[in-house]
């Protein structure tokens, strides 16, 4: 048998693609399933977040009944009751309310429309 250079490049050249290819393989299925489980956790967070903003519409909305009934009874304006309670809610140490409904609505709407899947 003779020695050929060609042989020897083509064996290294063979031998350096499979370890490439294999490598290459395992980096792409480690990083997919990362990216699996990241596309989950975003979608769990997003779904929270949209009932999160959820609720806050519909405590506006609740809101809004309440005051309007206290207004019927003869004892202010419905904003002077919002101002009213939202003071005492910021006096106990929360946020004050600065989302509106509709700021909400929004948000829930873009969330539908950018939703992950």
């Amino acid at each position: 048998m003779e020695f050929n250079p060609n042989n020897i490049i083509t064996a290294i050249s063979t031998i350096t693609a499979s370890v490439f290819s294999g490598l290459l393989g395992y980096v792409m299925n480690r990083n997919s399933k990362a990216l699996a489980a990241s596309r989950e956790r975003i979608a769990v967070l997003a779904s929270q977040h949209k009932a999160a903003l959820e609720q806050v519409e519909a405590y506006h909305v609740e809101e809004g009944l309440l005051v309007a009934e206290l207004a019927k009874l003869g004892r202010g304006g419905i904003k002077t009751h919002k101002t009213r309670f939202r003071d005492m809610v910021s006096r106990q140490g929360f946020a004050r309310p600065s989302m509106t409904a509709l700021d909400a609505r929004k948000a829930i709407d873009e969330l539908k429309a950018h939703s992950v899947r």
